[in-house]
């Protein structure tokens, strides 16, 4: 027998006998044991799927910086004008948020909280 096909003969059997890794684990298919253990999660803490990224994990809201500097410059990158600062917010520490060209913050998944240490 041809070494190079014991290998396939190997991986059709356990396709044939139902043994596939992904079948195991009761995955749907396209999907990962990471993202299906991170679906499960997020719906245990109530996460709406519209607020989950591709692998299933929440979408990133709050990025840590190790200097004001580099959050507001981070901040400053993102929008399309100087960046608003939030020194006393009600959750979190104190952060910059991008803007627009108007100097309005911007809105909803692009409202992105740049955080720097006290």
């Amino acid at each position: 027998m041809d070494p190079g096909t014991c290998g396939q003969q190997i991986v059709l059997q356990q396709q044939v006998n139902g043994t596939d890794q992904g079948r195991q684990q009761g995955q749907t298919s396209g999907q990962t044991a990471e993202k299906t253990k991170n679906l499960a999660d997020a719906e245990k803490k109530g996460i709406p799927k519209d607020q989950l990224g591709p692998s299933g994990k929440p979408k990133v809201h709050t990025v840590n910086h190790p200097t004001k500097k580099s959050a507001e410059d981070a901040a400053r990158a993102e929008g399309q004008g100087k960046p608003a600062k939030d020194t006393r917010p009600n959750k979190g520490g104190p952060h910059f948020h991008p803007t627009n060209k108007d100097g309005t913050r911007k809105k909803g998944k692009q409202n992105v909280h740049h955080e720097y240490p006290d």
